[in-house]
């Protein structure tokens, strides 16, 4: 029994140095990595330049996605505490969701949220995105619109208040009313141009910056020409 006790002792001390035992370890935990399965992410993309979340109108939110079946689509508006779901258990391979903005939500803001069905706190939450409204203006309620040079301000509740200017013949132009330093709302003087009431910067008519704290020009509301009576402003 002594002689079997030595010639164990001696098969050990050789096998352990040349590693035959010491990789077991790294072997079953590569074991247990392999049972968690794939690692999940997902991320909402930001949309590209030429999309805008019109109300009304289609957007598609899109965003990319890692071990995750199917997700909730949730959003908020503004600065909200709580989000709303518009779809549950939503497939989250094709990365894409096509909708219709609401066309009378009370806010200027709307943030979208995406989330792991069977996971709710895996999530991922988008930028923030304006939302814009289609104003129709009716060219036969505004004769000044109809002559070269002339200007009027639509200043309704719901919007942003700006300014639609005739610059000759069919063409237009539209202006938001919106200082471009702090954000008051500036004041048209006459057909001379903008002068912002709360620290003094003024604009030209075409909206261009004549004098500070404003650096920038005013912002341009894009704006449509649908027929020879019609104007659609987003604002």
């Amino acid at each position: 029994m002594k002689t079997d006790r030595r010639k164990f002792s001696k098969t050990i001390s050789k096998i352990i140095p040349i590693g035959l035992i010491t990789p077991v370890i790294p072997i079953a935990t590569s074991c247990e990595s392999n049972q968690i399965g794939p690692e999940k992410s997902l991320t909402i993309a930001p949309p590209e330049s030429h999309e805008e979340l019109v109300a009304g109108e289609a957007f598609t939110l899109k965003w990319i996605s890692s071990g995750v079946e199917n997700i909730d689509i949730a959003y908020k508006v503004d600065n909200a505490a709580s989000w709303l779901t518009i779809e549950r258990e939503y497939p989250a391979a094709p990365g894409n969701y096509t909708f219709d903005v609401f066309r009378n939500i009370n806010g200027k803001v709307l943030t979208f949220r995406i989330s792991d069905a069977i996971d709710e706190t895996f999530s991922n939450e988008g930028t923030p995105l304006k939302i814009i409204f289609k104003f129709e203006i009716n060219l036969d309620n505004y004769p000044q619109l109809k002559e070269d040079g002339g200007i009027v301000e639509f200043d309704d509740g719901s919007t942003d208040p700006f300014v639609v200017q005739n610059t000759g013949g069919d063409s237009f132009r539209s202006l938001s009313k919106v200082c471009t330093h702090q954000g008051c709302v500036i004041d048209l003087q006459g057909n001379s141009g903008f002068a912002c009431p709360c620290h003094g910067s003024q604009f030209n008519i075409d909206g261009s910056v004549t004098k500070g704290p404003a650096e920038r020009n005013l912002d341009e509301i894009r704006l449509e020409k649908v027929d020879d009576s019609t104007l659609i402003a987003y604002v």
